[in-house]
Order: C-alpha cells, then sequence, then structure tokens
C-alpha cells in the first residue's frame, strides 16, 4: 500500500492573509517512519516572541474521531515527532504560538494518510 499525502487545512484555521500576529508559518507534515509523521515549522523570532509574550508552541494533531490531541513545547523547538499511530488512518496536524492571552491562529496542516503494509 502506497503512502500518500493529501494538501487539507485545521478545521479551526483563518485563511493565510487573515492570520493572527504569531502564527507559526512553514508549517509542513511528513511521513518520518513506520507509524509516525514529523511536524515543522519556521520559528517567530526573537522580537516576536517577546513583544507577543510567546511561551511555546502548541502541536496538534486532530483525530479520526474529531478529538483534538495538543501538546506544547518550548519556543526554542521547531518539530515534533507523532508516533505510534494507527495504521491506514486519516490524521490532520497543526501548531500555533502560546502566549500570555490565548493561543495564535493554527498555521496551515497537511493531512497524511499512514499506509503500510502488513506483515
Amino acid at each position: 500500500m502506497a503512502i500518500t499525502a493529501v494538501a487539507f487545512r485545521f478545521p479551526f484555521k483563518t485563511a493565510p492573509n487573515e492570520a493572527a500576529p504569531g502564527t507559526p508559518t512553514g508549517f509542513t507534515a511528513a511521513v518520518s517512519g513506520p507509524l509516525q509523521v514529523t511536524v515543522s515549522w519556521n520559528a517567530l523570532s526573537s522580537s516576536d516572541i517577546s513583544s507577543l509574550g510567546v511561551t511555546g508552541y502548541s502541536v496538534k494533531r486532530l483525530n479520526p474521531d474529531l478529538s483534538i490531541t495538543a501538546v506544547t513545547v518550548s519556543t526554542s523547538v521547531t518539530s515534533y515527532v507523532w508516533n505510534s499511530l494507527t495504521r491506514d488512518t486519516l490524521y490532520t496536524f497543526g501548531v500555533s504560538s502560546v502566549m500570555s492571552g490565548g493561543e495564535s491562529d493554527v498555521a496551515s496542516a497537511d493531512a497524511v494518510a499512514i499506509g503500510f503494509p502488513s506483515l
């Protein structure tokens, strides 16, 4: 079975030209191993981190049951590996900046269908 990547927007995303200040850019999601996907994004500038009060990034995964799993990482981190994903399942990934007053918009995300041959 082939591994397929499909362009998709995170359900809570505004249009790119309407993104709030502090929204991460350059977001990608790619299959990086058996049942794992690595997501990455561009770091905010130190001046943006300081002026917006950014304390970290919230890395999100929209699960097939439409629940959201989120992990918060520090501002020095610009990638995250999601492990132990379910075979042949469609996931959607996103990232936002965590600020003292809440979160930025969720950056554009990719949906990745994980398909591996049966052993």
